[in-house]
C-alpha cells in the first residue's frame, strides 16, 4: 500500500498495476530496483519515459532515506551508489582548482548515514553513473586473456607465412632469363656500394628484435593479447 500510494504522489499511478501487482515490489524491493530490472523481464517497461521518471524518483527516495543500519543500507545497494556519486563528484572538482578539491573531500557521509558538504547529491541512474564513470575511466577493469584467439591468430599468421614462403617460391623458379629481360633500374641499390656484411648484420638485428620480444611477451601480464596482436 505505501507503495502504491508512493507512485501515485510521484505521478506514476499508471504503473501501479504492473510493479504492484504484477511482480509484488513492496518497500525494499522498490530501494533495490535498477534501471536494468525495469527493462528486462519480467517488470519490462516499454515507456522511456517512465523508466527514467521511476528511477529518478526512487534514487531521491533513497537520497533522502536516514538509515543507521550499515548492513541494511549495503543489503538495500545504497552504499555503494552513495560513494560513486562521492567518487565522481571528488574527481570532477579535483579537476577544477585545490580549492574546490579540498571542499570536496570534507563532504562525506555523516553518523547519520546522510551525505552532507557544500556540494549536494545529484541522484543519478545506473547508465548516468556507468556515464559519468566511463568519461573519468576510459578502460576495461579486467582484460579477458580469450585464448581461442590468440590460436586462431597463431593460425591465421602461420598460414599467412607458409602461403609467401610458397609464393616466393614459385616466383623464384618462374624468374626469366637475366640476359634478354634483365631486372629494372632501381635507384639507391644502383648508387650504393655492395656492402658484404649487411645481410650478416641484418640477421643478427632480426635475432635480437626476437629476443627482446620473446622476454617481453614471457613477463607482461596480458602475453595472450599481445600474442595476438603481433599474430594478426
Amino acid at each position: 500500500d505505501d507503495v502504491r500510494e508512493w507512485l501515485n504522489c510521484s505521478g506514476l499511478g499508471h504503473l501501479e498495476e504492473k510493479v504492484c501487482t504484477d511482480n509484488l515490489v513492496d518497500g525494499k524491493v522498490l530501494l533495490m530496483l535498477q534501471e536494468e530490472d525495469l527493462r528486462r523481464p519480467p517488470m519490462q517497461l516499454s515507456t522511456l519515459g517512465d523508466i527514467k521518471h521511476l528511477v529518478f524518483h526512487i534514487n531521491s527516495l533513497k537520497s533522502g532515506q536516514q538509515i543507521q543500519n550499515q548492513k541494511d543500507r549495503i543489503s538495500l545497494g545504497m552504499v555503494k551508489s552513495i560513494s560513486l556519486q562521492s567518487e565522481v563528484l571528488s574527481r570532477s572538482s579535483s579537476s577544477s582548482d585545490s580549492d574546490s578539491d579540498t571542499s570536496a573531500s570534507t563532504a562525506t557521509n555523516n553518523n547519520n548515514g546522510q551525505y552532507s558538504g557544500a556540494v549536494p547529491i545529484i541522484p543519478l541512474c545506473a547508465s548516468c553513473s556507468l556515464q559519468l564513470r566511463s568519461s573519468k575511466h576510459n578502460f576495461s577493469s579486467r582484460l579477458e586473456p580469450e585464448r581461442w584467439k590468440t590460436a586462431l591468430a597463431l593460425m591465421y599468421g602461420l598460414c599467412v607465412s607458409w602461403l609467401t614462403a610458397f609464393t616466393m617460391t614459385i616466383v623464384h623458379d618462374r624468374v626469366p632469363d637475366m640476359d634478354k629481360y634483365p631486372p629494372l633500374p632501381d635507384i639507391i641499390l644502383d648508387n650504393v656500394p655492395h656492402i658484404s656484411w649487411a645481410f650478416e648484420m641484418s640477421e643478427i638485428t632480426g635475432m635480437t628484435l626476437l629476443m627482446i620480444w620473446l622476454v617481453v611477451l614471457t613477463f607482461h601480464k596480458h602475453r595472450f593479447i599481445l600474442a595476438r596482436r603481433f599474430f594478426s
